[in-house]
């Protein structure tokens, strides 16, 4: 009972869930505390912490010195400079243009100051923040004459601190060009310091995205460009996601972007936004929902639907492989149930690529593999793993055993295609793309993949075959079929 109970409790004030699995872990923590507390009993130290809470029911939960130590010790703050380089290739070369040259046009239009506002929810020790903030720097050379905010928040008041300070250690650069760390770092004692020009952009905050509402009214939370809220979603329940997603919804201006961890929402209902795929990320951009209601007003007025066109589909599942997606058709064979020990063991490794602790994530896939039946999701996790790190090479072994164990799997094709046009091999990635049409014929996302390179080498003809193709596929799903 009194397990419950603890699990509600920093369910319902933090949104952090704590899965069966963990509950042990969870259990090591508090008696760390109870010690530190000199407590006795699990329902002392429960109601001490309810007793912290009521002390002053309007505050937020980060000025309480005890809950903020609890927090330190179930969630995890391992960060670092342009994680997931895809994904902030996305930023770099597409999103932040064209919201700056947005802004910029309606300044001009209205003689006014350009604005941009940049949120990073959850941002650990700040390294999203600055990596946000060094983009931004580059994007924008007349800087001095913009209205910016960049704002960095997270549940952790000692990251927050940390991220105040600008001093990194070199884990923190694993993935960062040499370049960039000679131009915006210098050596400080044992680590790095960053450019303070650049810390200057940054606001930090403790902030907690499900119970705290004095942020709004302290920060502004609205109107906001782009929303960065990665490998947060995977500590919450589909019902505080559900809740944190209105939030930062709300948080948006009308056609700001929201951009999640891969996979974080998969399965969950996404409302009021509109999902943009693109080749590096999925990306979800607020939209009108009075629109959206005519729309769907429009649908209701319709003439009748004929009874005959009537198809029976299988559940779209989205799956996404560093922001290549696609759909589980019927003739993808799924593998069958993996037994529990196996189930255990990649639930753990799928739990570190969730993080972005890619390399934990490919040591637990590899002793795995080498103590169970060949399994397709070990090797196709190890494959996305060695992705995520930028190791191309590594990756692609793994692919193409994770094939020779389900031939009919799209998912490795699909990051094979990716890595491909990572590299260059352009005429690979096409072949690639054709072998999951082959497989899938309805494969939407193909069809743009193939549409995108066709354009990327000049060949609009094709492209617009391609395009085409997966417009038609798209109003076939929408107005000849009724999906049930």
């Amino acid at each position: 009972m009194i397990t419950q109970q603890f699990t509600e409790m920093i369910e319902g004030y933090t949104g952090l869930h704590v899965r069966g699995q963990d509950l042990s872990l969870l259990w090591q923590k508090i008696q760390l505390r109870m010690r530190a507390l000199k407590l006795t009993s699990p329902e002392q130290y429960y109601q001490y912490l309810v007793s912290c809470l009521d002390l002053d029911k309007t505050a937020s939960i980060q000025l309480n010195q005890e809950w903020q130590q609890l927090i330190q010790l179930l969630t995890t703050g391992e960060s670092y400079f342009f994680r997931d380089r895809g994904q902030f290739r996305l930023l770099q070369q597409q999103l932040l243009p064209e919201l700056i040259r947005e802004r910029s046009r309606y300044a001009a239009t209205y003689n006014t100051k350009p604005t941009l506002r940049l949120w990073s929810a959850g941002c650990s020790t700040g390294e999203e923040a600055y990596s946000l903030a060094i983009l931004v720097h580059q994007l924008i050379p007349d800087l001095v004459n913009w209205d910016l905010l960049i704002l960095g928040t997270d549940l952790n008041a000692d990251s927050i601190d940390q991220a105040r300070k600008g001093l990194y250690s070199s884990w923190s650069f694993r993935t960062v060009d040499e370049g960039i760390q000679a131009k915006y770092f210098r050596a400080y004692g044992d680590g790095w310091k960053l450019d303070e020009q650049i810390c200057k952009l940054v606001t930090f905050y403790p902030g907690n995205l499900v119970t705290d509402h004095y942020l709004d009214s302290q920060l502004n939370l609205s109107n906001f460009d782009l929303i960065i809220c990665r490998n947060v979603f995977i500590y919450f329940t589909p019902e505080v996601i559900a809740k944190v997603l209105k939030k930062l919804n709300t948080a948006l201006s009308l056609d700001g972007y929201l951009m999640t961890g891969h996979a974080e929402l998969h399965g969950q209902t996404v409302e009021y936004f509109q999902t943009k795929n693109f080749p590096e990320s999925f990306v979800y951009q607020r939209f009108d929902s009075t629109l959206a209601k005519n729309q769907s007003a429009n649908k209701n007025q319709s003439a009748n639907i004929d009874r005959s066109k009537l198809v029976k589909t299988q559940p779209s599942t989205q799956v996404l492989d560093f922001g290549i997606t696609h759909s589980q058709s019927d003739c993808e064979i799924v593998p069958s149930s993996p037994p529990q020990q196996l189930t255990a063991t990649l639930s753990e490794a799928e739990k570190c690529f969730c993080k972005g602790d890619y390399g934990n994530a490919i040591q637990i896939a590899q002793r795995a593999i080498a103590q169970t039946p060949p399994s397709f999701e070990l090797h196709h996790l190890i494959a996305q793993s060695y992705a995520g790190l930028g190791e191309y090479d590594q990756a692609k072994p793994y692919c193409e055993k994770a094939i020779a164990i389900n031939a009919f799997a799209l998912s490795p094709y699909y990051l094979l295609a990716h890595l491909a046009r990572e590299q260059g091999h352009l005429d690979q990635a096409k072949k690639l793309l054709k072998q999951i049409i082959y497989l899938d014929p309805a494969s939407i996302t193909a069809y743009l993949e193939l549409s995108s390179l066709y354009t990327q080498e000049g060949d609009t003809s094709r492209a617009r075959k391609m395009h085409s193709s997966a417009l038609g596929l798209m109003q076939q799903t929408a107005s000849d079929a009724l999906v049930l």
